[in-house]
């Protein structure tokens, strides 16, 4: 789960079971280093954490599931693909992601293979996205 919050690029995340987020920031890669709990209802009652950290403008982070990773899509360089499509907009690089792994593992994916990228500019804009009609709306 990950909650952020736009305005500040401050992060709330909790890690379940999934593979620790990469962040690439300032033209490096790195693993974001968060403690891992359990996926979500294998325990009945039982805590998780919400781990912190803070986006700087420009970050891109990148959250996945093990499918990812898994047999032979383990072949794909998940870090050095998301380094070497930083120029591309976030949904372009999940399209080469995911074409990567489904070509590594010829079309036939074991387990889900599931990623999300986000990318955060900073939030000192006052006005919101364009909305359905293209036109941006005033806060």
């Amino acid at each position: 789960m990950l909650r952020v919050e736009l305005a500040t690029g401050r992060v709330g995340i909790v890690v379940a079971g999934h593979p620790l987020p990469l962040l690439l920031r300032g033209g490096e890669v790195r693993t974001v280093e968060l403690e891992t709990g359990l996926p979500f209802g294998v325990i009945g009652e039982t805590g998780y954490l919400e781990q912190r950290l803070c986006l700087e403008p420009g970050d891109r982070m990148l959250l996945l599931t093990d499918g990812m990773l898994e047999r032979n899509a383990a072949r794909v360089d998940v870090a050095r693909l998301l380094l070497e499509t930083r120029n591309l907009h976030p949904r372009e690089v999940v399209r080469s992601m995911l074409a990567a792994v489904l070509s590594a593992t010829r079309g036939s994916l074991r387990d889900d293979a599931t990623l999300l990228c986000l990318e955060w500019h900073g939030g000192g804009s006052k006005r919101n996205p364009p909305g359905p009609g293209g036109t941006a709306r005033e806060n």
